[in-house]
Protein backbone atom coordinates (compact mmCIF):
# COMPACT_ATOMS: atom_id res chain seq x y z
CA UNK A 1 0.00 0.00 0.00
CA UNK A 2 1.60 3.46 -0.50
CA UNK A 3 1.06 6.57 1.58
CA UNK A 4 -2.81 7.71 -0.15
CA UNK A 5 -4.34 4.17 0.40
CA UNK A 6 -3.05 3.59 4.22
CA UNK A 7 -6.50 5.56 5.02
CA UNK A 8 -4.33 7.03 8.42
CA UNK A 9 -3.35 10.64 8.72
CA UNK A 10 -0.16 9.24 9.71
CA UNK A 11 0.39 8.06 6.29
CA UNK A 12 -0.30 10.93 4.74
CA UNK A 13 1.65 12.67 7.18
CA UNK A 14 4.52 11.02 6.05
CA UNK A 15 3.97 11.43 2.69
CA UNK A 16 3.02 14.94 3.16
CA UNK A 17 6.62 15.79 5.21
CA UNK A 18 8.59 13.27 2.12
CA UNK A 19 7.32 16.31 -0.38
CA UNK A 20 8.04 18.96 1.75
CA UNK A 21 11.90 17.71 1.99
CA UNK A 22 14.42 20.78 1.14
CA UNK A 23 11.26 23.56 1.04
CA UNK A 24 11.66 26.77 2.35
CA UNK A 25 8.87 28.64 4.23
CA UNK A 26 6.90 30.47 3.43
CA UNK A 27 6.07 28.66 0.22
CA UNK A 28 3.96 29.23 -2.65
CA UNK A 29 1.96 26.22 -4.05
CA UNK A 30 3.66 26.08 -6.94
CA UNK A 31 6.46 25.85 -5.06
CA UNK A 32 5.02 23.06 -3.04
CA UNK A 33 4.19 21.37 -5.95
CA UNK A 34 7.53 21.45 -7.92
CA UNK A 35 9.61 20.29 -4.84
CA UNK A 36 7.28 17.47 -4.19
CA UNK A 37 7.53 16.20 -7.88
CA UNK A 38 11.50 16.77 -7.57
CA UNK A 39 11.11 14.60 -4.45
CA UNK A 40 10.04 11.97 -6.60
CA UNK A 41 6.82 11.37 -4.35
CA UNK A 42 3.59 9.57 -5.17
CA UNK A 43 1.33 11.65 -8.23
CA UNK A 44 -1.63 11.22 -6.18
CA UNK A 45 -0.01 13.59 -3.19
CA UNK A 46 0.90 15.57 -6.00
CA UNK A 47 -2.11 16.26 -6.99
CA UNK A 48 -3.15 16.84 -3.17
CA UNK A 49 -0.79 19.66 -3.04
CA UNK A 50 -2.13 20.87 -6.46
CA UNK A 51 -5.34 20.97 -5.55
CA UNK A 52 -4.78 22.81 -1.55
CA UNK A 53 -6.93 25.92 -0.34
CA UNK A 54 -4.73 28.94 -1.00
CA UNK A 55 -1.77 29.38 -2.59
CA UNK A 56 0.66 30.78 0.43
CA UNK A 57 1.57 28.45 3.16
CA UNK A 58 4.37 29.40 6.30
CA UNK A 59 5.12 25.84 7.26
CA UNK A 60 4.57 21.71 6.92
CA UNK A 61 1.41 21.95 9.71
CA UNK A 62 -0.47 24.32 7.16
CA UNK A 63 0.03 22.17 4.28
CA UNK A 64 -0.26 19.08 5.83
CA UNK A 65 -3.72 20.44 7.29
CA UNK A 66 -5.12 21.85 4.16
CA UNK A 67 -4.17 17.94 2.26
CA UNK A 68 -6.01 16.37 5.69
CA UNK A 69 -8.74 18.60 4.74
CA UNK A 70 -9.25 17.15 1.64
CA UNK A 71 -9.35 13.54 2.74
Amino acid sequence: MDEMTKGTSQGVNEAVQKALKNVQFPASKQDLVRVAQQNNVPAPIVEKLRTMPGDQYNGPQDVIKAVQQQL
